[in-house]
């Protein structure tokens, strides 16, 4: 990345009180995605999970053509990049009884790069076991809170950089996803993810691979996954909305690894997400 533009409720270089709720406590909500040839890559989606959780904290609903207007500003044609959208409660008094009436901290935010992630083939990427545990909160399950202190001890237990994810459990021992991604595990022919109704991220590309590799004719399982299930599986792969897909190649944990080869089901749900997103947007110039 090599420059980021802001906007905080809708003006550029905006400043954030430090009485702020997001700064304060973590009350709010974020969504990350993809920025190719100026496009934010299945927007709609992630509009309708950063509604979902203003639902669910209760906040006030979003101004969707508001947001779409500071998107389209902030990013300029031809431009690749990230984009992240932050909601926060905004300011009130001290304690965390909430305001009446919160008057909503919305920041938009835009990392640009030089490159196109699309030009990326299917990566291979080493996984490891997190000691950290997340917790059951079945009331923010699904949704992205601005309160991610397990995933950040999560991602402090390795520095090894040939190492591109941690698998993270919960406090049952159920496999539920990476500090960053969901996972999927692929069992003669058979896909499996995890539930999320107790902990975890509902990501954007996790719905998009159920919802695709249905119609293909898979069988989809959402279940409780178990490291056994992972130790076991003939393929591996992880998702989110910056890294679309990739294939796990090795996982280590204590003194035991796990190899998995390129099966049949990560190329083709690969294949998948690219032909949405030019289907959607078309070829790049």
């Amino acid at each position: 990345m090599i420059m980021t533009d802001y906007l905080v409720n809708g003006k550029a270089g905006g400043l954030i009180s430090v009485q702020d709720r997001g700064f304060q406590y973590g009350d709010g909500l974020f969504e990350t995605m993809l920025v190719e040839n100026g496009n934010a890559l299945f927007l709609s989606e992630h509009l309708d999970r950063l509604s979902y959780g203003c639902n669910v904290l209760a906040f006030p609903s979003i101004d969707r053509k508001l947001l779409e207007r500071e998107v389209n500003e902030i990013v300029s044609n031809n431009q690749f990049g990230v984009l992240k959208i932050m909601l926060s409660r905004g300011e009130s008094e001290r304690g965390f009884l909430i305001p009446d009436k919160p008057k909503i901290t919305r920041v938009v935010t835009f990392s640009s790069s030089l490159k196109s992630h699309m030009d990326v083939k299917l990566q291979h990427v080493n996984i490891t076991l997190c000691k950290t545990r997340l917790s059951q909160q079945p009331l923010l399950a699904g949704i992205k809170h601005l309160n991610q202190l397990e995933r950040v001890l999560a991602r402090s237990e390795w520095k090894d950089t040939t190492v591109s994810e941690g698998l993270m459990l919960d406090n049952e021992g159920h496999v539920i996803e990476g500090t960053m991604s969901n996972v999927f595990v692929v069992k003669e022919g058979v896909i499996k993810t995890s539930d999320l109704n107790y902990a975890g991220v509902k990501g954007i590309m996790r719905d998009f691979i159920l919802k695709r590799a249905t119609e293909q004719g898979y069988d989809c399982q959402v279940t409780n996954l178990t490291l056994d299930d992972v130790l076991n599986a003939d393929e591996v792969f992880i998702t989110n909305s910056l890294i679309l897909l990739k294939t796990v190649a090795k996982l280590t944990f204590l003194n035991r690894t796990a190899t998995y080869v390129e099966g049949p089901v990560s190329p083709i749900m690969y294949g998948a997400i690219r032909d949405e997103i030019l289907a959607r947007h078309g070829e790049r110039s």
